[in-house]
């Protein structure tokens, strides 16, 4: 735990999310580029809060004057005074919400531009085990609570603290004993404050819990609207949403509740101060030891002291929230980033020569072996099949090759050097790949394509869109490759998916080509015609065809059969036909069910 971390721990709310606050590399970094800024904005709040104690002090010295009847002149020389007072005050007041809260929003858009990229390095098993929606609410609703805290939280709790030490000094000047009188109720206030706020913070990290459920239950539902009208569910998950919004409401108004009694509480002693200070105050101004001018003023300057302890009800819970976001948000990014080596050989010296020596690879938590004992040779420039039922290990080793989990150290090599002393953005540069389900983004079917190439022209993409067979379906699309496809391309056919993602990984230009189960969505003769044209393209690319269609693999210079995450054969097309084991016996059935298609 760092220095910082430590004296977080002993510090209020407040000060606690201010630590934590300033703990993070972004803000750090944003305080620095805007320090002139928040010199003036503390300025401003300082200026603010001194001034503020003027308008009381002003006004008791008018009002005695009256009293006393000395004249209109000393009067009017108050009554400019207070408006040239108040005239500051509200230039103070403009000057510093502009300044602070400006400033907060920059730091806003630092933390979550940084809190993204973060997010974006994260290893794949991370977003495995977390929800989308959970993690869309620590981007957005998360980030702004924090945003309230050390914005409007700080900024309002910054001048009333000049404010109220000014007033304690002036109330004490002005009556010792009234001073001692007014403050008592206070002192109970602060031991009952310190018994509410632990439960507002539990009731506030309740409620973000309960926002990132909502999140999450309403992007499944969206995500998922195919599913559920295919089985008529929409109460049930209307019903479903309903519950847990009902639960939202629940820990939204105990968190009122809470709130609403540290209020009604600071009211309260407030109030009682004021009332108890009046009947002392009565005393003394009958008996001529005090002034109706100065007891007006000590009245003011008590005000000045309740509307802070007010003004800290709304800025503790504001904390409170902020805390329990900030504890979100610092879970997520002490998640740790994926490890890369520093090994950082250009993209285009990249030959394409894979090794897999004797990798046995278990996924994290679980005892079930996914690979055991793999070991294959793939020359730079030649093509490999992998073949296997469901669930042999086909994916599970396209994975690793990418290091979107870790394999063993020195069981994978890329031109002789290890993947994991390999920088990871150099690795996967290197690779093209097509996943099995082909993602896609809400966006134009060419953006789609040059997803991967920056500087893609439109002869490019074109060129792409035929080696994929994609171009004899253009003219089906509204606007031909500037049609803009549904969320994860669900206006387009699963073929079409395919063959986009096909299209991008060869616009990449990478020297590994690997389509996993890449054309399980296209009939026989549309793979057959993709495969063709991919083969120009492919020259002296290294290709990793994982397919559950045998003739998809059958021109490759080896082919490896997966069984239970082991090779259990391994050879070219010939050599396997020849030996009459499981790829024998698979080719067969495959023939005999292509031509029963054809009757």
């Amino acid at each position: 735990m760092s220095g910082r971390s430590r004296l977080s721990s002993r510090h209020s709310p407040g000060v606690a999310l201010v630590f934590r606050f300033l703990d993070q590399q972004d803000v750090r970094a944003s305080l620095a580029a805007h320090r002139p800024r928040l010199l003036a904005a503390g300025s401003a709040m300082i200026g603010r809060g001194l001034l503020g104690l003027a308008a009381p002090f002003f006004m008791g010295r008018a009002i005695d004057v009256i009293v006393s009847r000395e004249g209109t002149a000393p009067l009017t020389r108050y009554v400019i005074l207070l408006v040239v007072f108040a005239a500051s005050t509200a230039v103070c007041q403009w000057w510093m919400r502009w300044l602070w809260i400006g400033w907060s929003r920059h730091a806003e858009l630092r933390m979550r531009d940084e809190t993204f990229n973060h997010l974006l390095h994260l290893p794949l098993p991370f977003f495995h085990r977390s929800r989308t929606g959970d993690l869309m609410s620590r981007l957005t609703s998360d980030v702004e609570a924090i945003r309230m805290g050390y914005g409007p939280g700080v900024m309002h709790c910054v001048h009333p603290i000049v404010m109220t030490s000014g007033a304690l000094v002036l109330m004490l000047s002005t009556s010792p004993q009234l001073s001692l009188i007014a403050m008592t109720p206070l002192v109970f206030l602060f031991f009952t404050m310190k018994a509410i706020l632990p439960t507002i913070h539990q009731r506030a990290l309740r409620v973000q819990e309960r926002q990132a459920d909502l999140s999450t239950r309403a992007q499944e539902s969206f995500s998922g609207a195919r599913v559920v009208k295919a089985f008529a569910r929409e109460d049930h998950e209307e019903e479903r949403f309903s519950d847990l919004s009902r639960a939202f409401l629940k820990d939204n108004l105990a968190h009122a509740r809470r709130r609403g009694l540290f209020q009604c509480l600071i009211e309260f002693f407030g109030g009682l101060g004021s009332l108890v200070l009046f009947v002392f105050a009565g005393h003394m101004v009958i008996a001529g030891t005090l002034t109706i001018g100065a007891y007006v003023a000590f009245m003011g300057y008590l005000n000045l002291l309740i509307w802070p302890m007010i003004a800290l009800g709304w800025t503790l819970a504001l904390f409170k929230r902020a805390e329990a976001a900030q504890e979100r948000i610092s879970a997520l990014r002490d998640e740790p980033a994926e490890t890369g080596g520093d090994h950082d050989p250009a993209t285009t010296d990249v030959r394409g020569g894979i090794e897999i020596d004797h990798l046995t690879f278990r996924y994290p938590n679980t005892d079930r072996v996914a690979l055991e004992d793999i070991s294959i040779t793939v020359p730079a420039g030649s093509m490999l099949g992998i073949v296997g039922a469901t669930a042999s290990g086909k994916t599970t080793l396209v994975n690793l090759i990418q290091r979107l989990y870790d394999p063993p150290p020195g069981t994978i090599r890329l031109d002789g050097t290890d993947i994991a002393s390999l920088a990871v953005h150099r690795l996967r540069g290197a690779l093209a790949v097509v996943p099995q389900e082909s993602f896609l983004f809400s966006d134009s079917i060419a953006d789609n394509i040059a997803f991967g190439r920056d500087d893609a022209d439109r002869d490019a993409i074109e060129s792409a869109t035929q080696t994929s067979c994609l171009d004899a379906d253009l003219d089906a699309f509204p606007r031909g490759l500037e049609t803009v496809v549904g969320e994860r391309g669900v206006t387009l056919s699963g073929g079409q998916r395919q063959r986009t993602a096909i299209a991008r990984a060869v616009l990449k230009d990478a020297p590994v080509l690997v389509l996993d189960d890449a054309l399980s969505a296209v009939d026989t003769e549309t793979e057959q015609r993709i495969l063709s044209r991919l083969r120009p393209h492919l020259g002296t690319r290294t290709s990793i065809v994982v397919s559950h269609r045998l003739s998809a693999v059958q021109d490759a210079d080896q082919i490896i059969v997966l069984e239970n995450g082991r090779i259990v054969e391994r050879g070219d097309h010939s050599s396997l036909l020849d030996a009459d084991g499981i790829y024998a016996r698979l080719w067969r059935l495959q023939r005999e069910q292509e031509e029963l298609d054809h009757l």
